[in-house]
């Protein structure tokens, strides 16, 4: 077994810890050129001492775990180190048998991206997480959600990128507005412990693996703004379970297609034969032209505004509460307003599930399609030109539609 000193206690020497392999190595100590750190435990009773303490001990390797290595090398030359004795994880890694195979894959990409740009690229500032090597938050998969949803009759609230944005008063989705009040709904509907209700995130923050490279890049691309994979993870945590949010978004993102006709499945055995109130905005028009409801009791709708539907808030569940039966699935489209009027219908004891855009993802499936398309009668809110559809004049459309929230025009 190797004995080591790790030079370097930042996210480097991170990296190089969490990825040892304890049954080919001992770390004896870190090496930390900063006063402030040096005497104190680094990590799991490991201290940090100062680069001259090499030269009292013994040990095989010190492991250089900084991006500017080369002054440190210079320093190991004055004390007296041993050349052999040397390793640089950034510029040896392949001589360090007792690292696992993890880190020598981030390391490998390094050098395939290239000295000069790594540091910007996505794909290396994401792929810690994507490999397992720091810990991320535990999402269950949608199939198990809907099998629970089913079972139990649970609600479900879903917290995607727009809903974590607004919560930490950005905007994302151009249909919602930052609001102070519904950031302050949000997080109380996020940290609810009410056991009817299921609280699903993006499955944006461990391997991407299962997405196409263009979704995966996507992910990659909003985490890597600013602070905000490590703001969001803060919100998380890594010890709360939750569930998947892309339930909504099953098939374009997804390598294996087979995902979607396995996930629209289950949604379907969800509302066979149950009486559906469905609350959308006013231009969504789930479900019309295709067969995703053909197998309900029976189907009325709400229409809402198509932006800001939060600042109709009240209206909303006041007309809800008049349409609604006990009995009823209650079926939301309607944005980040939809994940607190999930938890506000759920907490009237009745079930709710916020749907998202999965009309929108159903189309795409039935049609085969491997890119966002704009869709005749509806709006498709990725995609600009396609946020308002012309006026739907179908017999049976019309006929559904209970209540009417009108927007206020500015």
């Amino acid at each position: 077994m190797k004995k080591i000193f790790i030079w370097g206690t930042g996210e480097y020497g991170n990296l190089l810890y969490d990825s040892l392999r304890t049954d080919l190595c001992l770390v004896a100590g870190a090496i930390d050129a900063d006063k402030a750190k040096q005497g104190k435990v680094w990590r799991d009773e490991i201290c940090a001492f100062p680069p001259s303490y090499l030269q009292t001990v013994e040990y095989d390797y010190v492991v250089i775990a900084v991006s500017q290595y080369s002054p440190i090398l210079t320093c190991c030359a004055d004390l007296g180190i041993v050349q052999d004795k040397i390793l640089v994880l950034s510029r040896d890694w392949e001589k360090l048998d007792f690292i696992d195979y993890k880190l020598k894959t981030i390391l490998k990409l390094k050098r395939e991206i290239g000295t000069l740009k790594w540091q910007n690229d996505i794909r290396w500032n994401n792929i810690p997480y994507e490999l397992g090597i720091y810990k991320t938050p535990i999402i269950r998969p949608s199939e198990e959600l809907l099998e629970k949803i089913i079972k139990d009759r649970k609600s479900l609230c879903r917290f995607g990128d727009g809903e974590l944005e607004l919560m930490r008063g950005k905007a994302r989705p151009w249909f919602q507005e930052v609001n102070e009040e519904l950031a302050k709904r949000l997080k109380e509907v996020f940290y609810t412990g009410q056991e009817e209700v299921l609280i699903a995130v993006s499955n944006n923050f461990g391997s991407l693996e299962c997405y196409t490279q263009s979704a995966a890049d996507e992910i990659r691309a909003y985490l890597s703004v600013g602070n905000t994979r490590a703001e969001v993870m803060e919100m998380l945590g890594t010890e709360r379970e939750y569930y998947d949010a892309y339930v909504s978004r099953p098939y374009l993102m997804y390598r294996d297609k087979g995902h979607a006709k396995r996930i629209f499945s289950l949604l379907k055995a969800l509302w066979n034969k149950r009486n559906i109130l469905l609350v959308e905005g006013e231009h969504v028009r789930t479900g019309v032209g295709n067969d995703l409801f053909q197998n309900v009791a029976g189907l009325r709708r709400i229409l809402c505004p198509h932006a800001n539907a939060f600042g109709q808030y009240r209206q909303i569940l006041q007309c809800v509460k008049e349409n609604v039966q006990p009995e009823d699935l209650v079926l939301l489209c309607l944005g980040p307003t939809a994940t607190v009027l999930a938890y506000d219908i759920c907490r009237l004891g009745i079930q709710a599930i916020d749907l998202g855009q999965i009309d929108n993802e159903y189309e795409w499936f039935l049609k085969k399609a491997t890119q966002r398309s704009g869709i005749e009668g509806k709006a498709v809110s990725e995609l600009e030109g396609w946020h308002i559809a012309n006026d739907c004049n179908d017999r049976e459309y019309v006929g559904q539609i209970v209540g009417r929230i009108r927007g206020i025009e500015r």
